[in-house]
């Protein structure tokens, strides 16, 4: 499996604290069937600011003690990167850290409370420079939640969608669960990351949130969205999905463009 969205760079984000704990988080991953891991600490947030020349130079020492300790799992480039009035001028001068350094992919995490319509407007202008925006975690944003049709929209205009393993299995309670569940079986979901920060309250691991998301989504979809999706998203290429469901009645603005295609 591959896991696009951690925080066990050390020392750079409420992630792992040291490289003791990231090097621990590493040996979870690998005992759970992780084999790549992508480092994603936060950007943008307003208290974070991890550019993409500071996730090469702190990835290079983690992947340096990887090897040392004989870890089987590669670690990859990434940044979880905050919607911000930034943004648009960071990615066209090449401070932000696409995943996997393709310059094709980036997490993108909408902030708890925003303008639904600002939303659909950026995906548009990310897409425009050929960067795909894979929403983080919109399963734990009440903005997103509560305009689920903006969420709709931003789907139909390109983007990607991750959920966490952990609101797959229970770890933040039953409501986002229950909500979780509903996005996966309406199409709204492409990859399961396990976003984890440590290795108690926030763990890495995917293999509980597969066997999960097969039960309601069968398991060769669920399969793609912890290896096929990812592994596309590290290599740079295009994943086509079909269109989402939002309800019998409601169609978002992007939905006459777009084709009914079998899913990657």
């Amino acid at each position: 499996m591959i896991d696009i969205h951690t925080h066990i760079l050390p020392g750079v984000d409420d992630g792992a604290k040291d490289l003791e704990e990231a090097l621990s988080m590493c040996r979870v991953c690998a005992d759970d069937g992780v084999g790549t891991i992508a480092v994603t600490p936060h950007d943008l947030n307003g208290v974070y600011s991890n550019d993409r020349n500071a996730v090469i130079r702190h990835t290079a020492a983690l992947k340096e003690a990887v090897i040392g300790q004989g870890i089987p799992v590669e670690i990859v480039f990434g940044a979880d990167v905050a919607m911000s009035p930034d943004l648009l001028d960071r990615l066209d001068s090449g401070g932000i850290m696409t995943i996997n350094d393709t310059g094709r992919y980036i997490l993108f995490e909408p902030p708890p409370f925003f303008m639904p319509d600002a939303l659909k407007r950026l995906i548009f202008e990310i897409k425009r420079r050929d960067i795909v925006p894979i929403i983080t975690h919109p399963e734990r944003n009440e903005t997103l939640m509560n305009h689920q049709e903006a969420l709709y929209d931003a789907v139909l205009g390109g983007a990607l969608v991750q959920i966490t393993a952990a609101s797959l299995t229970g770890g933040f309670g039953p409501h986002v669960r229950e909500r979780t569940i509903e996005m996966l079986t309406r199409k709204m979901v492409h990859i399961i990351a396990s976003d984890s920060h440590n290795t108690t309250s926030r763990r890495p691991g995917l293999s509980r949130a597969l066997a999960a998301a097969s039960k309601h989504i069968g398991q060769e979809e669920a399969t793609l969205m912890v290896q096929g999706r990812p592994e596309a998203v590290l290599r740079g290429e295009e994943i086509i999905s079909d269109e989402p469901e939002l309800s019998a009645k409601r169609k978002g603005f992007f939905s006459m463009f777009m084709p009914r295609r079998k899913p990657f």
